[in-house]
């Protein structure tokens, strides 16, 4: 059996990184690349210029943790690391070097970056899909289609010149207090030991975009979000960051 008092303490330890991120999960209609064609509605723009990834990826230090600015993060539980650089507006941070949000935001919202490992086949008790998904785009693609929740069909995306695929997950309606550490697990990241999650929910229902790419022959995952009443400004700066996005 596992120590799950262990599981709890280590969760509720990580929950300030893992809510940073699934805060933006609340059905922000937004997609790397693409432009607003109407309230909720996006067209894709076209694939973005392709930039190559390095053979041997080294690490780099991110150049902004603030805006104004250009930023930089880390695909999380990558290895070796990924970088991705955005421009990052003014009031957005950069948080564990893997999130991206509005700081004074509440709800909190953003983006996160992850090279996902598993999900949850039930997210309350954090209960991972066994055996977990294969390595490719399709395997989680297809692990997620048996999941409550998911928006398929899922969709073909281009991302800085790398393709993969779009859907949307729905985290289920649940009573936090019955979950443990209080937390609805969404992702485990790759090369993490232990069966905690890596992303809780922040509330029931929520929303989540996902883009699982394939860069160099690894699965890497992008979720951005947020809740349905973010303000046009909010978007505009969302959009502002997707739509920068490099990855390599």
């Amino acid at each position: 059996m596992p120590d799950v008092e262990a599981l709890v303490a280590r969760g509720l330890r990580a929950r300030r990184r893992r809510r940073l991120a699934i805060a933006a999960s609340m059905v922000a209609a937004v997609v790397v690349g693409a432009v607003a064609v109407g309230p909720m509605v996006w067209e894709s723009a076209g694939p973005a210029p392709v930039a190559g990834m390095p053979s041997s990826p080294t690490l780099v230090e991110a150049t902004a943790t603030a805006g104004p600015g250009r930023g930089t993060a880390f695909f999380g539980g990558s290895v070796p690391e990924v970088p991705v650089t955005f421009t990052m507006p003014a009031g957005w941070e950069v948080h564990d070097r893997v999130f991206v949000s509005k700081s004074d935001a509440d709800p909190i919202f953003g983006l996160v970056f992850m090279d996902v490992g598993n999900i949850y086949a039930e997210g309350c008790k954090w209960v991972p899909l066994d055996p977990p998904p294969g390595p490719s785009v399709d395997d989680l693609v297809s692990a997620y289609s048996k999941l409550p929740g998911f928006g398929g069909p899922a969709r073909n995306v281009t991302v800085d010149g790398f393709d993969g695929k779009q859907i949307q997950y729905t985290v289920p309606d649940y009573d936090e207090n019955e979950c443990i550490g209080d937390g609805f697990g969404i992702f485990h990241e790759d090369h993490m030991s232990g069966d905690a999650p890596t992303l809780v929910a922040q509330t029931p229902k929520q929303e989540n975009r996902l883009w699982i790419l394939d860069v160099g022959g690894t699965r890497l995952v992008i979720l951005a979000g947020g809740p349905q009443n973010m303000s046009p400004q909010d978007r505009s700066d969302l959009d502002g960051i997707l739509s920068s996005i490099q990855i390599g």
